[in-house]
């Protein structure tokens, strides 16, 4: 309530948002302008129907979407992850190009299932490597779905070329970790 008064809420973000958000910001702040609060009354939430399928994945509509990376199955995470084509393509590149003969995700099994069956194919001490990359490369998938979704057209790549995105920024990780060792006193 404390941020409703006197448009609070505006104040508390402003310093924190570029020109697009706060050009967001400023429509909401147009928009609550006409509405009346009613302690009484239990919140609701109301959404004008859009034709993009956005609504589901929020919880606000009773169909799903196909996958937008292949358009062949529906949108959960578990394909997004590892079901998808486009996700076995990139994990068969990543794998192989790191010399690891581990198979991609499969789909009979979960994704997590798949992980923790690879991580024990993995030697103990590599293990946090590999559990970084598996992070890593489902994080890239995930913001590559995104891409696709909302629509940053600059962002969508082909399998080689999200692979080769992960290897960079996978030797970022690298550096950064054994920096932190150096700094850490253990090596």
């Amino acid at each position: 309530m404390e941020a409703l008064h006197n448009n609070g809420w505006m104040s508390d973000i402003s310093d924190t948002l570029d020109q697009e958000a706060a050009r967001q910001c400023v429509k909401l702040w147009v928009a609550l302008g006409d509405s009346q609060l009613q302690p009484d009354v239990p919140d609701s939430i109301s959404w004008k129907g859009a034709k993009s399928g956005r609504r589901f994945r929020h919880g606000l509509q009773d169909r799903t979407s196909a996958c937008f990376t292949c358009l062949q199955e529906e949108d959960t995470a578990q394909h997004i992850l590892g079901h998808c084509v486009y996700a076995r393509e990139v994990w068969h590149l990543c794998l192989r190009g790191i010399g690891l003969n581990i198979v991609e995700p499969q789909r009979s099994i979960t994704f997590q299932a798949w992980w923790l069956a690879a991580r024990g194919l993995i030697r103990k001490e590599d293990r946090k490597r590999f559990d970084s990359l598996v992070i890593l490369v489902a994080w890239m998938l995930w913001k590559q779905r995104n891409a696709r979704v909302f629509g940053s057209t600059r962002e969508f790549c082909n399998a080689t070329q999200l692979v080769s995105r992960i290897r960079e920024e996978f030797r970022v990780w690298e550096q950064a970790f054994l920096g932190d060792r150096r700094m850490m006193g253990r090596e």
